[in-house]
């Protein structure tokens, strides 16, 4: 018969996430993540898996590497990190690697940490989702918010989710989002002008998210929804004339892919 399950057998368990599949989709980046019972804390790796053959490899050595993302143009992979932090250290490092392998280059260190990015279609920009931290004194917390506390976070009643944009030669990174709203996703557009993103901007009803698509030449937003839905995740079309969207209209259930990306969408796009 079988034996019981112990804490240490957790230490034989490799479990990954994160898949990105190259632009030739002949390789797949995974981050493999295991236990370590001796420090408390799980190790994670980037892996490449050949898609022709299955056959892995491992990428990188730092023991605290994950979320890896091809660059567009197939060059590089970028990669969430906290390989040179300690246990005390707040934050989150982003680096990118050439995907011929060799060391890898940081880009950046945030505090206050890194939620998510995405390349631009020249590979040349990344956009950021990181939080802003206002600022507190550490014996007193002055709650005004109905969300001040998230599992896995802690308090967040003094931050907020923002929308960054790092121009990866100069280093440069620039807010681009502002105000009382929490930035959830993002995406290029696929000329690059714009960046259309969804924000939870009502902290009474934080299930909703709108549809904003943010102009980098004119340094404007547009406002594409009508704060009704809930929206999950969103795509360009090949032209950048429509964003589909799946996502639920809440007098209506749920909403189509196609239907209501369309129709909200055509009358924004009046402004390009």
């Amino acid at each position: 018969m079988p034996g019981k399950l112990t804490p240490k057998d957790i230490t034989e368990f490799t479990s990954f996430s994160y898949p990105s599949l190259s632009p030739k989709g002949d390789l797949i980046a995974v981050s493999l993540h295991r236990a370590d019972t001796e420090n408390d804390e799980y190790i994670s790796n980037i892996w490449l898996v050949d898609a022709t053959n299955g056959k892995v490899r491992r990428f990188t050595y730092g023991s605290k590497d994950y979320s890896p993302v091809w660059s567009p143009d197939g060059l590089y992979i970028a990669f969430l990190s906290r390989r040179n932090l300690s246990k005390d250290d707040k934050g989150t490092e982003l680096y990118i690697i050439s995907a011929l392998g060799g060391e890898a280059r940081r880009l950046l260190r945030r505090k206050e940490g890194i939620d998510s990015f995405v390349w631009s279609s020249d590979s040349k920009k990344i956009a950021i989702i990181s939080q802003i931290v206002k600022d507190e004194v550490e014996d007193v917390k002055v709650i005004d918010r109905m969300n001040y506390w998230f599992n896995g976070k802690g308090w967040t009643f003094n931050t907020r989710q923002h929308l960054f944009l790092l121009d990866i030669e100069r280093g440069d990174l620039i807010q681009l989002t502002k105000g009382e709203m929490d930035v959830k996703f993002a995406q290029f557009s696929h000329d690059g002008t714009k960046i259309a993103y969804g924000a939870s901007i009502d902290d009474s009803k934080p299930y909703i998210t709108d549809l904003f698509v943010y102009d980098l030449q004119k340094t404007q937003t547009l406002k594409i929804t009508n704060s009704d839905m809930e929206i999950s995740s969103i795509a360009w079309s090949p032209d950048d004339s429509l964003i589909a969207m799946n996502a639920n209209r809440l007098q209506r259930g749920f909403a189509s892919h196609g239907q209501y990306g369309r129709s909200l969408l055509m009358e924004g796009l009046a402004l390009h």
